[in-house]
């Protein structure tokens, strides 16, 4: 059998290796010795030196790969979602249609579970587009009056004041379509809203209890999505004080 032996000694060729193997002959057992060459090069400084550039060069490969992963998640989670007026909103498309989607937690069937809103327009720029300088107090109840049927828009009108109607009544406001016939008292449990065509699209205070938002293009949805930012808001904020 063959036993390794301990001595190594490097050549020029390489480094040469001995092994010890016992034979038996005529009953008796000795001991032969095997000597070789084993190919190879020791490693010169500078192959270590070119060995030590390799490794160190491929480590900052890593960490760069790992810089642009760590800064393309961080770009894709700031557009996907962002922070608007204390209301955490997510960024859904479906299909070639972007919405908005803010969420806010309410009571139903005695449990509290998220409710969710989705809108069409993005909240940061109807902001700009629409600002109410002071807060718009909700009443009992909403009347909303529509002044002409060109904000009909080709279906938005129903789409707008559908969204509407579900979040004040889902909040416990009481939504009406304005009737000239009715009496609407007493008048401080009433907000009255009129929507009207305008040269821009706008939101006017003309009192505590009547608004009138103006409609430039068509573009119903940044009005009545306004409302419903403004009222999320106030809900949301009525919920942190209780």
């Amino acid at each position: 059998k063959g036993v390794p032996s301990d001595t190594q000694k490097g050549t020029s060729e390489g480094n040469e290796a001995c092994e010890v193997f016992e034979v038996e002959h005529d009953g008796k057992t000795e001991e032969k010795t095997a000597c070789g060459v084993v190919p190879g090069k020791r490693a010169s400084k500078k192959d270590l030196k070119n060995q030590d550039k390799i490794l160190k060069g491929f480590i900052i490969f890593i960490a760069v790969v790992a810089m642009f992963f760590l800064l393309w998640w961080l770009i894709s989670y700031s557009v996907r979602y962002f922070e608007y007026q204390n209301m955490e909103f997510e960024v859904v498309k479906e299909g070639d249609i972007i919405f908005y989607k803010t969420s806010l937690p309410v009571e139903y069937q005695g449990n509290v579970i998220p409710y969710n809103f989705y809108l069409r327009r993005d909240p940061r720029k109807v902001g700009n587009l629409l600002d109410l300088e002071e807060k718009m107090v909700f009443r009992k109840n909403l009347v909303f009056d529509l002044k002409t049927e060109n904000l009909y828009c080709e279906g938005d009108w129903n789409i707008a004041i559908g969204n509407l109607v579900s979040m004040f009544n889902l909040f416990g406001i009481s939504t009406l379509i304005y009737n000239e016939s009715e009496e609407y008292l007493p008048a401080e449990d009433y907000l009255n809203i009129v929507f009207d065509e305008g040269e821009e699209t706008e939101i006017i205070k003309v009192n505590e209890l009547n608004y009138e938002l103006n409609v430039a293009d068509c573009d119903i949805l940044s009005v009545t999505e306004k409302l419903m930012v403004e009222a999320i808001k106030q809900f949301k904020e009525l919920n942190a004080q209780e």
